[in-house]
């Protein structure tokens, strides 16, 4: 398995963490889920292949720390693929 994690924060990367919204890792046929916690992390399990990273929340936004691009990821076998949201 490969892992896809990631931190949802208000308004700035240093921001309070946001609780309870909710991540959709699609591609390939196949849709995981997940949610974030109280300080704002997810983790979702998902087999190596190409997927996209959608947030429930309208007002979110990549972070300029992330590296990744949402839309086009590749999680490899025993890594991560991470990605921090700002949510305004």
């Amino acid at each position: 398995m490969a892992t896809v994690e990631g931190e949802l924060r208000r308004d700035t990367a240093s921001g309070t963490g946001v609780q309870g919204t909710n991540i959709t890792i699609s591609g390939m046929g196949r849709t995981y889920r997940g949610t974030s916690d109280p300080k704002g992390f997810f983790r979702v399990l998902v087999p190596p292949d190409r997927y996209s990273i959608e947030v429930s929340s309208r007002m979110a936004v990549l972070s300029d720390l992330s590296w990744i691009e949402p839309k086009n990821i590749e999680p490899v076998q025993g890594q991560c693929a991470q990605a921090q949201f700002i949510v305004r």
